[in-house]
């Protein structure tokens, strides 16, 4: 090549080299504030389609891999908490509170994974209002019979069952309180959020959870209560009935006047 010199449209002289062909190669210094922001805006660019290329396929649509996520998050939480009724039997010491731990986060990132997307159907106003109305009371519920209504210290942190056989309060409503809130804390949040993902992963969830109360009726209660077939011959197991309403709102009112 040959070191020619050309001049800018403002007087800048600008040194180049002519190749046999005749082409000019222009220095990159003097081309690199352009290309500098053309790389700049492409990058920017392809970053941005990276992420909405990645959130789509994350997301894509109703059954996109956020979805299976959920599902195969908040199912597999339950084979947690079975573990967790195993050590319990077994008087495994401090592993009820990890088990407990680990079931809230798989749960907690399942709910995250479904409720994230982008991805909703529609609904009226009214029905997300009556959705985030209802969420804190059935969330509050949940906990009501899950942890306060129970020994908290000797359920979920003791090694060893409880002896306590709890059958009056929401217990008294029925056997598993717990799966009613839980079913009715997801229909709010559904109303709430209106996501797709959550739509389908809730149901599997629910069923999740009934299979796994129908293990601890059938197979790990009776184990750990003594009486507990005199109370499963007294309450039902998941939906209430008058008589168990009634039930449960005269032993409410004995805690509550003594």
């Amino acid at each position: 090549m040959n070191k020619k010199e050309g001049t800018s449209r403002t007087g800048r002289v600008i040194p180049s080299y002519v190749g046999r062909a005749g082409q000019v190669a222009l220095y990159p210094a003097v081309l690199s504030p352009f290309a500098l922001s053309f790389q700049t805006s492409s990058l920017g660019s392809l970053t941005t389609r990276f992420q909405e290329s990645a959130a789509s396929g994350f997301y894509g649509g109703p059954f996109g891999l956020a979805t299976w996520l959920a599902i195969a998050l908040g199912t597999f939480s339950y084979l947690v908490g079975l573990l967790f009724d195993v050590v319990t039997i077994k008087g495994v010491p401090g592993i009820k509170v990890a088990a407990v731990g680990i079931f809230l986060l798989l749960h907690g990132l399942a709910l995250a994974a479904a409720i994230a997307g982008t991805q909703h159907f529609v609904l009226p106003m009214w029905s997300a209002i009556v959705g985030w109305t209802t969420l804190p009371v059935f969330v509050a519920l949940l906990a009501y019979s899950l942890v306060f209504e129970l020994a908290s210290g000797k359920t979920y942190v003791e090694a060893g069952p409880s002896n306590h056989l709890v059958t009056t309060g929401t217990y008294a409503l029925s056997r598993h309180p717990g799966v009613l809130w839980y079913f009715l804390a997801l229909c709010s949040l559904i109303l709430a959020t209106r996501s797709f993902p959550l739509l389908i992963a809730a149901p599997m969830w629910f069923l999740a959870d009934v299979a796994y109360v129908i293990v601890q009726d059938r197979l790990l209660f009776p184990k750990i209560f003594p009486a507990y077939h005199q109370y499963q011959q007294v309450t039902p197991m998941l939906i209430p009935t008058l008589k168990s309403a009634g039930a449960c709102l005269r032993t409410i009112k004995r805690r509550v006047v003594p």
